[in-house]
Formats: structure tokens, sequence, C-alpha cells
């Protein structure tokens, strides 16, 4: 009886540890990696989404593309971890709010085509740079832009 138990017990451990990986474990490491891809790809297409082009242009199209791509892939795979909103801080995650923040930001760096807005270059900087701190990933000094500076790029009224 004391085998059966003994054995029965670490297939139960061997179980349940496979259900936590396979529901936790891999979906939380699944989206850091696509958080770490999104911060290759914002610094590697920043010189395109810095300097927009018109929709006709290739590279630009292409940065735009992948920024909408990086939304839905973070989106997703926030929905595969159970329990999100509950557990989020345990693994060191972005907030949901930050995750809706940094999708939202994605999109609009999707559409951030030249001539479309006045200051497109500016307020796509302003985006990247909102995508980042959204996702908790830490901007070196130096490289962070004024958020009050924004205001006036937008053409919005100070209070």
């Amino acid at each position: 009886m004391t085998v059966f138990i003994t054995v029965f017990s670490g297939v139960l451990v061997y179980v349940i540890g496979q259900i936590i990986m396979k529901l936790i474990i891999e979906p939380v490491n699944d989206l850091k990696r696509a958080i770490s891809k999104i911060v290759y790809d914002l610094i590697f297409y920043s010189n395109k989404l810095a300097n927009p082009m018109p929709p006709g242009n290739e590279e630009m199209v292409e940065a735009c593309k992948v920024m909408r791509q990086h939304s839905s892939t973070l989106h997703s795979a926030t929905h595969l971890i159970p329990g999100y909103k509950h557990i989020y801080r345990i693994f060191g995650l972005p907030s949901p709010e930050g995750i809706k923040e940094a999708t939202q930001k994605l999109i609009y760096l999707s559409n951030g085509y030249s001539g479309v807005l006045d200051n497109q270059a500016i307020r796509n900087l302003y985006a990247i740079q909102e995508v980042r701190l959204s996702l908790r990933v830490p901007i070196p000094e130096g490289e962070m832009l004024d958020p009050e500076n924004k205001k006036a790029f937008m053409g919005i009224k100070p209070n």
C-alpha cells in the first residue's frame, strides 16, 4: 500500500507540474519572447519610423506591417495566460493596461506614414517611447523624450 501511495503521489506531482508548465510557464515565456522581439524591431525599424515615407515605399510598408503583427502577437500572447490580470506581477510582466496601451501604439505606428499628420516623425518617436514604457522596458537616459514637449508637437494647447 505504501508503494502505491508513493507512486501515485509522484505521478500526481508530475502531472500537476506539467499542467503548470503548459498553462502558465510556457505562455509567460512566449510573451516575454514576444516583448523582446517587439523591442528589437522598434530599435531596428526606428530609422524608418522616425523618417516616415509615403505608403508606396516598400521599406516603410514592411516596417508598418511588422508593427501591426507585433500588436496582434502581443494581444494574443497575453490571452494565452490564464488569469493574466492576477499573475502578471509575479512574473514581472506588463500590466493589462500596459499591454492595451502598447497594442494601441503599435497599431498607431503601423499607420504612421508621412503626410498623414503634421509632425508624423515626432509622433512616431513618442509612440515608440510609449510602447517601451507600457511594456516596462527601460529607456536609456538621454534617449527619453520629454512628455511635456509632446503636447507642442501634437498641437495640443496646454491647460
